[in-house]
């Protein structure tokens, strides 16, 4: 039976502040003029689509769509699509980021690190490759540089304003030292970032 430790820790990587959007008023508006009603839900559902864009939204690795893995059926992907829905936000504009969770503990015991590799970029992306490192800034490392692949055959191709699961094998002492981490002394590093567009 696999045993799944989910205590999440702090958000550590990725604290993106919203940013705020000002409405804009059309100046040529007059006074007396009523939108048809069509018009107006046309409208509405235009702005609707405008604030869903940036939405953050959770994928399924390739490998888990195949073997028939649902996000609603599989108590990782459920946890980790809360995470996403309760933080829209997160993630660098623009940019590819990853997004530390929480340690896990696969079937033999071992600690894994669960993280969310998170694309707003504006197009799709697969075979993605970089170095990696978090730790804290007085020098303990989890991961100094660590070369991180995910293949477009396993992952799949991540969306736009997308995320996955990103999975990773620690010791009990990196362990140790992940849970000394909080968003004071955290020391994040994503390097070298190398893909290819879909």
């Amino acid at each position: 039976m696999k045993k799944i430790g989910f205590l999440l820790l702090t958000l550590l990587l990725i604290v993106s502040a919203a940013c705020g959007k000002t409405d804009e008023t059309n100046e040529n508006e007059t006074e007396g003029t009523a939108e048809p009603v069509g018009e107006q839900q046309e409208n509405n559902e235009l702005e609707e689509a405008d604030e869903d864009e940036g939405t953050l939204t959770l994928q399924l690795l390739r490998l888990d769509e195949e073997n028939g893995v649902t996000i609603e059926g599989h108590n990782i992907y459920s946890e980790l699509d809360q995470i996403v829905k309760d933080n829209p936000d997160m993630g660098e504009d623009n940019d590819f980021s990853v997004f530390v969770v929480n340690s896990i503990y696969d079937q033999d015991e071992n600690p894994q690190i669960l993280c969310l590799a998170i694309n707003r970029l504006p197009y799709p992306i697969k075979n993605l490759a970089f170095d990696y490192t978090l730790g804290t800034q007085d020098g303990e490392y989890v991961f100094d540089e660590l070369h991180v692949t995910m293949d477009e055959e396993t992952a799949g191709v991540l969306q736009p304003n997308s995320t996955f699961p990103l999975v990773l094998p620690i010791t009990p002492e990196q362990d140790e030292v992940l849970q000394t981490i909080n968003e004071d002394n955290q020391l994040v590093k994503v390097e070298n970032f190398e893909f290819d567009k879909e």
